[in-house]
């Protein structure tokens, strides 16, 4: 079923970019006196290209009801209705991060829980993460500006609120 094939992609893409994480230097990209290091609740995601909520740039609020019509014929579409939640917390040069996706369509509820650890090295405005999971490095970009923490790369953009 299209909306089972999608929900399994959004909870790939949201493990493997939503779990994308920043280190422990303040740098470029950073308020005056503001340290990476710490807890950060999810507050939003944006599907830059469009592949997983079909909408380019669709953004995604997190811990609420985020509906998308799925197209899944001519004229046709299945609602599907997505509430994430996550945290990504930051020691040292270490992170983790936690993702929860409940999805519901046709009447049918699904949740999928997530977890990634792994290590990490800031360069400027860069951060590149070394998950325990994968030999593979991910590079991505970073903010921090009044404890809202911005991860992006060419798929996504991650928010988090630093508590």
């Amino acid at each position: 079923m299209r909306s089972q094939t999608l929900f399994a992609a959004l909870a790939l893409f949201l493990l493997f970019s939503g779990c994308d994480n920043a280190g422990d230097e303040p740098g470029t990209g950073t308020s005056p006196g503001l340290s990476l290091v710490g807890t950060y609740t999810l507050v939003s995601l944006q599907d830059v290209t469009g592949e997983v909520t079909t909408i380019p740039n669709r953004v995604l609020l997190a811990g609420v009801p985020n509906p998308i019509t799925i197209p899944s014929g001519p004229d046709q579409g299945v609602l599907v209705t997505f509430v994430i939640t996550g945290e990504l917390t930051l020691t040292g040069q270490s992170y983790t991060a936690d993702i929860t996706i409940n999805s519901s369509a046709n009447g049918q509820s699904s949740t999928s829980q997530d977890s990634e650890a792994g290590s990490y090295v800031v360069d400027g405005t860069t951060m590149t993460l070394n998950p325990d999971f994968d030999n593979e490095d991910s590079v991505i970009s970073w903010t921090l500006v009044q404890n809202r923490l911005t991860l992006s790369d060419s798929e996504t953009i991650l928010v988090y609120q630093k508590r």
